[in-house]
């Protein structure tokens, strides 16, 4: 009976061994590639902030045309709100990056600073990164529906003052709707 025992006893603690030994090699990847997930936010983020800023532009250009400012006007604060989310999720993403720094600047930090900032990537930073990120492509899915809504409604107001036939209508709603479902 006591070799049952201890065959379980050293079963379980072989199992625990594999398990460590995975939650090592998940630390090594993590340490070994962080510079290059930090790469990858870094651009997801500068193309979040171009959209943003291409957003903001655009919806100033609707505002100028005297035919369009009521569809400005009404739709302002979804406008806005769109924004203020753009703006602080970026803020918010840069301000991890910047505490990452050296794993991205040059020349090259100090490797202790490296290895520090691989270490705070991994166990700390990656998690609250992929959160923002995952809030950031929500929002961009949003910016896109909201883009694709005003298109429609400006399409049909030229549908109803004759500059655009039905025939161009039904394309350009068609466009945008698989547009918005290619997003999902």
């Amino acid at each position: 009976m006591a070799e049952l025992g201890t065959a379980a006893a050293v079963l379980q603690i072989g199992m625990e061994f594999v398990n460590l030994l995975k939650k090592l090699q998940e630390a090594y990847k993590g340490l070994r590639y962080a510079r290059e997930e930090v790469h990858k936010v870094m651009d997801k983020t500068e193309v979040m902030s171009e959209l943003a800023d291409l957003f903001e532009k655009t919806m100033k250009q609707v505002a100028k045309h005297r035919d369009l400012k009521d569809i400005r006007k009404r739709y302002r604060k979804v406008e806005r709100n769109y924004r203020k989310q753009a703006k602080g999720i970026i803020k918010k993403i840069k301000g991890i990056l910047n505490v990452l720094s050296p794993l991205w600047t040059h020349p090259p930090a100090q490797i202790s600073r490296q290895l520090y900032a691989r270490v705070d990537w991994h166990f700390r930073k990656r998690h609250n990164i992929q959160i923002l990120l995952t809030e950031m492509q929500s929002l961009e899915i949003s910016i896109n529906g909201f883009t694709c809504m005003i298109n429609i409604q400006i399409a049909l107001r030229q549908a109803k003052t004759g500059s655009l036939s039905k025939m161009q209508l039904y394309v350009v709603t068609l466009f945008f709707l698989c547009d918005s479902n290619s997003s999902l």
